[in-house]
Order: structure tokens, then sequence, then C-alpha cells
């Protein structure tokens, strides 16, 4: 942050405005999808690093009450129902639920 709190300025170090970031978001993603196969380029916004970001506090532990205040929401529901998303790919819980059916089939 600088003086007057902003945490990204231009190269001027006047405050980004939403045209601003705009422009800078569209060169982004014009240079991702760059190297995207043919036919599946992207067309993400900044809010999927929010949700990301949420997400990977979740998995790595982080309490959803600390979550919730990194958020900035009122209600942990609101953290853990919109941006914990669900990775059903997670080597941790596929681990998990292989564990849990071994002791199903076990107790058979």
């Amino acid at each position: 942050k600088n003086e007057q709190g902003y945490l990204f300025l231009t190269r001027n170090n006047t405050f980004i405005t939403s045209g601003n970031f705009c422009d800078k978001w569209k060169r982004i993603l014009r240079k991702i999808n760059k190297y995207m196969p043919q036919g599946e380029e992207t067309n993400i916004t900044p809010h999927y690093f929010r949700h990301n970001y949420a997400t990977d506090l979740i998995y790595a532990g982080v309490s959803p009450k600390t979550v919730q205040y990194i958020m900035g929401h009122e209600k942990a529901d609101i953290t853990m129902n919109v941006y914990a998303d669900i990775r059903v790919n997670n080597k941790d819980v596929i681990d998990q639920i292989l564990k849990y059916n071994n002791k199903s089939i076990q107790n058979l």
C-alpha cells in the first residue's frame, strides 16, 4: 500500500479506475488465451481468483471464521456456501474416501 492506502496504482502513481482495470484485464486475457489450445480460450474474471483464494484457505485448514474475516463477509456461511468450492479431485479428499470405503468393506 502507498500513503493513500491504495494497493494498486497506475505507472503515474494515480488510482486505477474501473476503465483502467478493464483494459488491463483484457490484455491479460489475450496473453492467457494466446497459449490456450484452439477452441479452449478462457473468459475468466478476476472474481475467479477470489473464489480460488477462499477455497485454498479452507483446504489449507484456515478456520471458516478467519476466512470470513479475510473475505469481508458478514457471516461465515456466505463464505462456506459461496466461495469454498468443492474439489473432488483433491488428493486428500480421494484418500479420505478410499480410507472410509476400506473401513466399510472390512466391516462387512
